[in-house]
């Protein structure tokens, strides 16, 4: 009567744990199923400038794709309004929108995708940071003050090997 009950626990032990893999299978295969990734265009932007966003999704239920977009400046710590954006869909599974950024103090982005399924909504690369190209040109790139002082200094070479040879 022993090995009968072991037997019977057994099986469903053995029962119960096949159920659980399956189940934990798909469970991570609904999860891992639509896991966006996003290209932003151009690498680094700049304040004031339009940053095009495309977002790649394999998966076949998507019914709408919203960006999440933010300007934000770290020496100040703060970010302006977010930005909640429609995202066209330009081929299967790629979604893609521009943004015009608006303020002149932005040093960096801060972006997610939202994705709605037949399962609801779910938010992807929440919080997701990119660092704007601040840097300022020097110039237009005409000849300036430095040319100036180059021809200044050149007359005054000139002047001085004229002077020793006389």
């Amino acid at each position: 009567m022993g090995r009968y009950k072991l037997k019977k626990i057994g099986k469903k032990i053995l029962t119960i744990t096949l159920v659980v893999i399956l189940m934990y299978s798909l469970v991570v295969g609904i999860v891992s199923a639509v896991i966006p990734t996003i290209n932003v265009d151009p690498e680094s932007p700049t304040p004031q400038s339009t940053v095009k966003f495309t977002s790649e999704i394999d998966d076949q239920n998507v019914q709408e794709v919203r960006l999440l977009f933010q300007e934000c400046n770290a020496n100040t710590g703060i970010c302006h309004e977010r930005k909640n954006l429609s995202m066209s869909e330009i081929s299967e599974g790629t979604y893609e929108t521009s943004v015009a950024m608006e303020f002149g103090d932005t040093t960096y982005i801060q972006y997610s995708i939202n994705v709605k399924t037949s399962g609801g909504w779910m938010e992807y690369l929440e919080g997701t940071k990119k660092n704007l190209n601040t840097q300022q040109n020097d110039g237009n790139g005409t000849p300036g003050f430095e040319f100036i002082i180059f021809i200044s200094a050149a007359i005054f070479i000139i002047s001085l090997i004229y002077k020793r040879r006389r």
